[in-house]
């Protein structure tokens, strides 16, 4: 199976400096949240970890995951990945630490200006790659994939909506609003002036 591919306008999220939220599943069913740092290599989500931890026992048991990273400086810009881990590697992981520690802390090295040095003859660090099989982000500009948008909501000058979106009856569209590709228009929509209607948008009866 080929790896759900990473949309371009959220791969940043998983690229460093934004806090990942990795839950697992626990041996009893119950799921366990850890707070990571991951990247992306373009394929694949990438964290790094100590053998041994918990939820590095819950990936061996059950390779079934979820990442959720917000985008700090907008909490309504997120991604969700869920996906399979397909590998936990020794080899490189000590240098991925030291990558991400670049990424999220801008100094160099994870054991010495993270953890001391004497650390890492407590413990091993390996990489996790992460096959993304299913993702969920937000749409721009702050508006959920997936959300219905009710009867009788007005939508204002200069508004964008992303592909896909399905408007209702009654909804009113201000002047100025562009609508995309793949737009469904309910019964009863009123377009202002200067509404521009994307490709494949089907207008009701």
């Amino acid at each position: 199976m080929n790896p759900v591919p990473i949309p371009d306008s959220h791969r940043d999220l998983l690229d460093g400096g934004s806090c990942a939220a990795l839950t697992t599943v626990m041996p009893d069913g119950q799921p366990q949240t850890t707070p990571v740092w991951c990247n992306q290599d373009g394929s694949y989500v990438l964290i790094n970890t100590m053998r041994g931890f918990r939820k590095e026992k819950n990936m061996r048991c059950n390779p079934k995951v979820t990442l959720l990273v917000i985008d700090p400086q907008n909490a309504s810009r997120w991604i969700e990945v869920r996906g399979n881990v397909v590998e936990i590697s020794r080899e490189g992981a000590e240098a991925h630490a030291d990558k991400l520690t670049r990424l999220y802390t801008c100094k160099q090295r994870f054991y010495r200006d993270i953890y001391p040095v004497e650390q890492k003859q407590k413990e091993t660090c390996v990489i996790v790659k992460i096959e993304p099989t299913a993702m969920t982000r937000s749409i721009e500009p702050g508006i959920g994939e997936g959300v219905g948008l009710g009867e009788g909501f007005g939508l204002g000058e200069g508004v964008g909506l992303g592909e896909g979106f399905g408007l209702g009856e009654g909804f009113g569209l201000g002047e100025g609003v562009g609508l995309g590709e793949g737009f469904g228009l309910g019964e009863g929509v009123g377009l202002g002036e200067g509404v521009g209607l994307g490709e494949g948008v089907g207008l009701g009866p």
